[in-house]
């Protein structure tokens, strides 16, 4: 299959920022399902494109940081003799040929040694603090990784699938000592989402044709997606 798209790569954070377009975190936005952005959010920062990002951190998004490449070394590991797992080279980004507005920036990408097939790599480190964190990740990945991964295959149109990997920690509320952790590997077929792929892709380009570029704020609309099974 002829690839879709193309790879770009920043040596700066605030150069990324401003070419970034549509990525996976915005999309889950666009489907009221991202904690931190809403489609609102993401219409008036395309009004601003040339705005100085400010790349934010506290003790998730740190831990995050260190976390991500040593879940990365555990993935290798796991998967040596089956798949090669690169690792990302600066701030890498792929774009749509066809639609240069959607991109995808990711973890790493995984190819089988035997078939030469390329998966998405995505890696996630989650805090468990509640019941309602615990039905999150029970036998499913969280509707906005799940939106956000679609995304990426619906970019990246020769890739078979995805892995996310999930660090998850159980922490002690009164020592904030960690109790126990698991990393937990979710695999996602492109052929049992293609439905879901071409939705997630098609609401990312109404909101650029019809609310970025018409400069019309947007109604939030809430999709529905099915969950994938773990």
């Amino acid at each position: 299959m002829k690839k879709n798209y193309v790879k770009e790569r920043y040596t700066e954070f605030a150069e990324w920022y401003r070419n970034r377009g549509i990525g996976g975190s915005s999309v889950s936005a666009l489907f009221d399902e991202n904690k931190y952005l809403s489609a609102i959010d993401i219409y008036l920062a395309s009004l601003f494109p040339n705005q100085e990002p400010v790349e934010t951190e506290n003790e998730n998004t740190r831990y995050g940081k260190v976390a991500e490449p040593i879940i990365r070394d555990i993935v290798k590991l796991n998967f040596e003799g089956k798949y090669k797992v690169h690792t990302p080279k600066g701030y890498e980004l792929y774009r749509d040929i066809n639609y240069p507005f959607l991109t995808a920036t990711l973890d790493g990408t995984m190819t089988d040694l035997e078939t030469k097939e390329k998966w998405v790599l995505e890696i996630k480190t989650r805090e468990m603090l509640n019941a309602s964190d615990e039905e999150e990740w029970n036998g499913h990945i969280p509707q906005r990784y799940f939106i956000q991964v679609l995304h990426y295959l619906g970019v990246l149109n020769d890739f078979v699938g995805a892995y996310l990997v999930a660090k998850l920690r159980w922490v002690d509320f009164d020592t904030g000592l960690v109790k126990r952790e698991e990393i937990r590997y979710y695999k996602l077929l492109r052929k049992d989402f293609e439905q879901d792929i071409e939705l997630v892709r098609q609401k990312a380009i109404d909101f650029e044709l019809n609310n970025i570029e018409a400069k019309c704020p947007p109604d939030i609309n809430i999709g529905i997606l099915r969950k994938e099974e773990n």
